[in-house]
């Protein structure tokens, strides 16, 4: 391959967003972060943003749900690019952080779209018991 890291990392996050959409991988991640939200949203009771105890217990459930799905993912993920990286870095000169680096960048706009996703239905499920926009900061954003 012989390209610099920079052109790696281009490379790298061409595939990963051609395997993302090509594999309709958006689906499932858009089905797995709204039924993740709506269902913590339910469980959490009408108290959340209401109640201080009810918003933290909401807010925790819906970070350990994200937690574990992130780390499901990259499981998953790791796993089946195995025998890939294996084979780039013997063939082909694979720089391994700019493969990982091409990773990094795109899950962290995977991530940013699911933490927009789960605003909004968070919000939407709870608008009527938020009061101000102290309490949560992205009400500006979304009026």
């Amino acid at each position: 391959m012989n390209a610099s890291m920079g052109e790696q990392i281009k490379i790298y996050f061409g595939k990963n967003s051609r395997i993302f959409f090509n594999e309709k991988k958006y689906i499932s991640i858009i089905l797995s972060t709204v039924l993740m939200t709506l269902m913590i949203g339910m469980v959490t009771g009408s108290e959340m943003f209401a109640q201080y105890s009810a918003t933290r217990n909401g807010a925790f459930a819906l970070v350990c749900a994200c937690i574990w799905i992130g780390i499901f993912n990259s499981i998953q993920s790791i796993c089946k690019e195995r025998a890939t990286i294996k084979e780039e870095k013997r063939n082909n000169g694979l720089d391994l952080m700019a493969y990982t680096l091409a990773h990094v960048l795109f899950d962290a706009i995977i991530c940013f779209c699911e933490a927009l996703l789960v605003t909004l239905i968070i919000f939407l499920l709870k608008k009527n018991n938020i009061q101000g926009e102290s309490s949560f900061p992205t009400i500006t954003i979304l009026k």
